[in-house]
């Protein structure tokens, strides 16, 4: 089933590693996203606190027309850009939702887990967290393959 324009409350959902890109390339662009009068949600600014985030962020990427995952070298560092971008993946198939993605100063052979350098991010974060299964790891790694197949945007040591 195709995504319908009705389904959706924001144009934009995106997804990145605050350390990485927060402050410097995400940020750039969500401005730019809003100057343009796009919807966007973004944590920074769609999540209250003091309330439940992964209903929140799940409501977000579901109500959202584009998916925008913003990979950077620490991204797949993070447990919850990695459920995000299953979740992101799991929309694209079921309903057709869009993903642009942002290949931020990565390789695409890491995000497709040819090269070793996101696997190690596997290894020393998430394979020894008891509260994440091998399934959901699994998961987690075809999704950074699927990411890694669509056609994207390449950004190489960006500045402003």
């Amino acid at each position: 089933m195709a995504a319908s324009d009705d389904c959706c409350n924001y144009q934009v959902f995106i997804s990145y590693r605050w350390e990485d890109t927060g402050n410097t390339f995400t940020g750039f662009l969500h401005s730019e996203l809003k100057r343009e009068r796009i919807d966007v949600f973004i944590d920074i600014e769609n999540l209250p606190r003091g309330e439940e985030m992964l209903p929140k962020l799940f409501q977000g990427i579901e109500s959202s027309k584009i998916s925008i995952p913003i990979i950077s070298k620490g991204y797949t560092d993070s447990k919850w850009c990695l459920i995000e971008l299953a979740k992101m993946v799991e929309c694209y198939k079921s309903r057709g939702q869009k993903i642009l993605p942002i290949f931020f100063d990565v390789e695409l052979n890491d995000i497709k887990m040819k090269n070793k350098t996101f696997e190690a991010s596997f290894e020393q974060q998430h394979k020894k967290d008891p509260k994440n299964d091998e399934q959901t790891i699994q998961g987690w790694k075809h999704a950074l393959s699927v990411v890694g197949e669509i056609k994207g945007f390449e950004l190489k040591e960006v500045n402003g």
